[in-house]
């Protein structure tokens, strides 16, 4: 695997992070990569998307808070579930734990709560759940394993951090194209 990152980071034209921090630590393992030639695309979302959640943030708040109860297994001790619970209980947090079938019903039941909390073990390079979170008018509780925190756009009032979502796409296409001259 190591050699495999070692022949991008040698032989790319252009790599593409979800964050500074998942940038910045392969600028530090790979000598051969040059910052110049990487590039933080965050998540992508479609434009439709910003849509539905304008309408589901304008949904009456309950006053609580939703930990994501995850996929089960190492997907949700990885996500932080027994730290978010944890952090709830010391902080007497009202919270409750929220599962649903699929990303729809996901983003329905979150629009109705005041925040989340998302305390991941692990770095967790841009986790889409978050942004989708704060899109809908949540308040985000969350850790520094959540490395897209850092960035200025994560802290931006919610009609420039959409225009910086909103944008992704038409970056990633724009530095595509770029590299075809």
């Amino acid at each position: 695997m190591k050699q495999l990152y070692k022949g991008i980071s040698k032989n790319a034209k252009a790599v593409f992070y979800m964050s500074d921090q998942q940038r910045d630590m392969h600028l530090k393992a790979l000598p051969d990569l040059s910052i110049d030639r990487t590039f933080r695309l965050s998540s992508s979302f479609k434009q439709d998307n910003f849509a539905k959640f304008k309408s589901l943030r304008s949904k009456e708040k309950n006053g609580k808070y939703a930990i994501i109860e995850g996929q089960g297994g190492w997907h949700t001790e990885a996500k932080g579930i027994k730290q978010s619970i944890q952090y709830a209980k010391e902080n007497n947090l009202n919270y409750d734990l929220i599962s649903t079938k699929t990303h729809d019903a996901m983003l329905e039941k979150l629009s109705d709560y005041s925040g989340m909390i998302f305390l991941p073990i692990i770095h967790d390079t841009c986790p889409r759940v978050t942004i989708e979170a704060k899109l809908l008018g949540l308040e985000v509780l969350t850790n520094d394993n959540s490395q897209h925190i850092t960035e200025e756009w994560w802290g931006d009032d919610l009609e420039k951090m959409e225009n910086y979502l909103k944008g992704r796409p038409s970056f990633l296409w724009e530095k595509l194209n770029e590299l075809q001259i």
